[in-house]
């Protein structure tokens, strides 16, 4: 069975009898019951008709109010409908134990350092991004020794009955083959007569991605110098500094790489020991997932939830506000349900919490 907080709650029984009675009354507006008109039998019939339901769900209602402030300090985490178990009743008085399937904050600790996978993706990304912003604003400077991966040359080309005048490609690093293979190590001024496999670029359309017989000749070759990655380049970019050219990269990526949160629950869910509830399993399942993916994505989620609140992670109006145009907009309909804006603060606490745990060193 997964994992459940229990709370007992006592009270006297005159006070279930009052519940009860309330809840029969409200019901008698609407039961029908033969021979009796709509909302007119007995109270006392309809307590003795119903007693048991009405029992359950008085005993519901009383433990709700009794631990309000319980089911606040786990909200919007509460996975099922609260459970009532092991009712006694005396004759003065009555206990009985309130279920509720809700992240175990209490009794998991959450080390971000552990989140490896998913923040090392994440990472990797901005540092691509990074890479791309200082190759696009590379300085590229003549040089007069022999090219080499990385430098960037310009070429004359003839072949296939055609003449390129200045074509111009980098030389890759590492391991090369077929034409960059032989045009590496070639200086400006000098020509050379190639017979290779050309790339899929190459500028004459019948040797893109076959073997072939070209003659080339080098114009020049410039090497690629890119700006150190400082406060200076980032001003370049538009950004006060370079935290806040890698904090604008984070949240780009982050907004590009949501399918990776999946590492991060999975990463969470390694570093917990216990059975996730059984209503938050049941969940997952209903999306088509397989029972045991479903167990291992609702350990994940149940140690997120847990760090949510254990962190105090809160959703202001206005983000909500924002989440609820949004959604009703892309559905047509002026306004979403309760349920749906439940699920859509869910929704925001996660992607807020996941976004911590990657900044998190």
């Amino acid at each position: 069975m997964g994992y459940a907080k229990t709370f007992t709650i006592k009270g006297e029984k005159e006070e279930l009898k009052k519940k009860m009675r309330k809840l029969a009354e409200e019901y008698r507006k609407e039961a029908e019951i033969p021979g009796f008109r709509k909302g007119r039998a007995p109270v006392e019939l309809i307590l003795i008709r119903m007693g048991d339901a009405l029992e359950e769900e008085a005993l519901r209602k009383l433990a709700e109010e009794k631990i309000k402030r319980e089911m606040e300090r786990y909200s919007p985490f509460i996975y099922g409908a609260p459970r009532v178990e092991n009712v006694k009743k005396s004759e003065e008085e009555y206990s009985f134990d309130l279920i509720l399937e809700v992240p175990p904050v209490d009794e998991i600790e959450i080390d971000p350092k552990k989140i490896k996978k998913g923040r090392e993706a994440i990472e990797a990304r901005i540092q691509e991004e990074l890479k791309k912003l200082q190759e696009i604003n590379a300085e590229l400077k003549s040089v007069k020794r022999k090219s080499k991966g990385g430098d960037v040359v310009y070429l004359e080309i003839e072949g296939e009955g055609e003449r390129i005048e200045n074509w111009t490609c980098e030389i890759p690093k590492g391991k090369r083959k077929g034409f960059y293979r032989e045009i590496a190590g070639l200086k400006a001024g000098e020509e050379k007569e190639i017979e290779a496999e050309f790339p899929e670029d190459f500028p004459i359309d019948s040797l893109r991605g076959k073997e072939g017989k070209v003659k080339i000749k080098v114009l020049d070759v410039k090497e690629k110098k890119l700006p150190e990655l400082n406060d200076d380049f980032a001003k370049d970019m538009g950004f006060e500094n370079l935290e806040e050219l890698k904090k604008s990269l984070r949240e780009q990526v982050m907004e590009e790489m949501k399918g990776h949160e999946d590492d991060i629950i999975l990463s969470l869910a390694q570093q917990v020991d216990m059975d996730p509830p059984d209503s938050l399993v049941a969940g997952i399942m209903r999306e088509g997932k397989p029972e045991e993916q479903a167990k291992l994505e609702a350990k994940g989620l149940m140690a997120l939830d847990a760090y949510i609140l254990k962190e105090k992670i809160t959703v202001d109006d206005e983000e909500l506000e924002k989440k609820i145009d949004e959604v009703a907009d892309q559905a047509g309909v002026d306004r979403v349900s309760d349920d749906v804006v439940e699920i859509l603060k869910i929704q925001i606490l996660r992607e807020k919490a996941i976004k911590k745990l990657t900044e998190e060193k």
